[in-house]
């Protein structure tokens, strides 16, 4: 039942990202802003399946929490392609860099954080979550690192200019690819070590957006049945080999990641897939990401004991109101902040 009743959901998700589709010819809807709007408010419920607690977990739950790491690599991809566009398209975008990564990235982390110490406070204890409010999320920290990081490359490229633009791109590439194999090496499976590939994409998109597009259109059936495929063998190959350091662990499931975005990309490249509902689940897709562990343990907390199938959607339905509760909240006093 529990399986049956998770499928179900699935199924839900998949009509309300697929509603209102239309076709795009010309590609030109790929990586508008609803797209990865869409794309990210996908990518955010995913995430969500990863992380049940093991009482609450079934087969078709864990199934797709195996493909969780895809969905935070593209959340990694998009931020690096929005900064790099930002950056050379956009007049003054360095100068406010750091208020707008502080607004979108430190305040909706800290009023999350506000908000469950309040619930915990007035209503739980403290083995739902912890109460350090100024807590930033991995997921937040990596990011910012890489801000840190792309900011010094870049201004110091537009400022002075003692490197090309190609320079700077080998410079980010390099230090993303660098270090994704040290956190590989120190720690496997942790510190975002294949997710963080991502930034690297997101560069390389942005730089090869033209010449890539026109790859994805041309014959774009006949790639869609060839990477469907390579994803096949590629999925195969990492269950035989994921427990083998480095070619199994690290390189094959990168390759994995890679593959699957490709094949969603091409897939997507000649629809419009945005609406309503997806643009509002995307909207809040941080939120989601940020907050969904706690509404997890709350639910634990307060309905303990609930059949696995009623729990998870008890979860995202509670997650989603939770979410668009605090990014109202955001978008206040981001505005005020800004001004």
């Amino acid at each position: 039942m529990s399986s049956i009743i998770t499928l179900s959901l699935i199924l839900v998700i998949a009509i309300t990202f697929i509603w209102g589709t239309k076709r795009d010819s010309e590609s030109k809807f790929f990586l508008s802003k609803d797209y990865t709007t869409t794309l990210k408010g996908l990518a955010a419920l995913i995430v969500v399946f990863v992380h049940f607690p093991e009482e609450y977990q079934n087969p078709v739950q864990d199934m797709i929490g195996s493909f969780a790491y895809v969905a935070v690599t593209i959340f990694f991809l998009f931020s690096a392609y929005g900064m790099q566009y930002g950056v050379e398209k956009k007049n003054g975008y360095l100068r406010t860099f750091w208020l707008n990564r502080f607004a979108n990235l430190v305040i909706p982390n800290w009023m999350i954080n506000i908000v469950t110490a309040l619930i915990v406070l007035l209503f739980a204890d403290s083995s739902v979550v912890s109460g350090n409010v100024f807590r930033l999320n991995h997921y937040v920290w990596v990011l910012l690192e890489y801000c840190v990081v792309f900011f010094i490359v870049e201004f110091l490229h537009h400022r002075y200019s003692p490197y090309s633009r190609r320079t700077a791109d080998i410079l980010l590439i390099s230090i993303v690819v660098a270090w994704s194999i040290i956190s590989y090496l120190y720690e496997p499976g942790t510190d975002w070590c294949y997710e963080r590939m991502g930034l690297a994409w997101g560069l390389l998109l942005f730089r090869y957006l033209e010449q890539i597009r026109r790859w994805m259109t041309s014959r774009n059936l006949v790639k869609i049945i060839v990477l469907f495929i390579a994803c096949g063998i590629a999925g195969v190959c990492y269950l035989k080999f994921k427990e083998v350091w480095l070619y199994g662990q690290y390189l094959l499931k990168v390759l994995l990641g890679l593959l699957i975005i490709v094949f969603l990309c091409l897939t997507t490249v000649k629809l419009r897939i945005a609406n309503p509902v997806t643009r509002f689940i995307g909207n809040i897709s941080f939120e989601i990401y940020l907050s969904h562990v706690f509404v997890m343990r709350l639910i634990d907390y307060f309905i303990p004991g609930l059949e696995s199938g009623v729990f998870i959607v008890l979860v995202f339905i509670s997650c989603i109101v939770f979410s668009a509760l605090i990014h109202q909240a955001d978008k206040h006093l981001i505005a005020l902040i800004r001004k």
